[in-house]
């Protein structure tokens, strides 16, 4: 399957909701990427159920990269979703107390001059950085700033420089059902877009 655009993301209600009033129930099957090849223009990939996926993305999906839940291509026939899955990675975990914008800037700036992404965390004052022996040490001498190691997802949804959770409600279980109602086969061919109004 050939993917040249994200069709929508299953982490909002409006892609789910599309992709059930089209087929009913459908399966998901995952494709895995690791985070620094989410920006890549062209990749081969393979999900995990063993689809092929070629993707080639124009400049501006590029930049803006693949996201956890992004949907990828969509097979009416087979009732069949392929869905990228941003894997975990180790990270440096780097928190400034709320307000500190000192504190902040100094990470930002020394983080940039690795040309190293930045990733927003999960709270306030806290960032995300591809893990880096060299780059913690660097942090670690920064007053207001604390580091620790954590796997976390680097997702590009949350990436705030470039450098060199599912909110529709339905599990990701590997292989499952997705949607309600019995699946059903399309008279469509066999990788069909779903509607334009979901298409990013």
């Amino acid at each position: 399957m050939l993917c040249e655009k994200i069709i929508g993301s299953l982490n909002d209600g409006v892609t789910h909701a599309a992709l059930a009033a089209q087929m009913g129930a459908y399966t998901v099957e995952e494709v895995p990427f690791a985070w620094f090849e989410t920006h890549r223009r062209i990749n081969r990939k393979t999900g995990e159920n063993g689809t092929e996926v070629g993707i080639r993305l124009d400049d501006e999906a590029a930049r803006r990269g693949i996201h956890d839940g992004d949907v990828l291509g969509v097979n009416v026939a087979r009732c069949h979703v392929l869905v990228a899955h941003v894997e975990s990675a180790s990270a440096i975990v780097a928190e400034v107390a709320p307000g500190d914008v000192t504190a902040a800037a100094r990470l930002a700036w020394t983080v940039g001059n690795t040309h190293t992404p930045l990733f927003a965390g999960d709270g306030e004052g806290s960032f995300l950085v591809p893990w880096s022996e060299p780059l913690k040490v660097a942090l670690e001498q920064l007053p207001g700033v604390q580091v620790h190691e954590r796997d976390v997802l680097l997702d590009s949804a949350r990436q705030l420089s470039t450098g060199g959770g599912h909110g529709h409600g339905h599990a990701h279980a590997h292989g499952h059902v997705h949607g309600h109602g019995d699946a059903h086969a399309h008279e469509h061919g066999e990788d069909v877009p779903v509607p334009a109004e979901v298409a990013q």
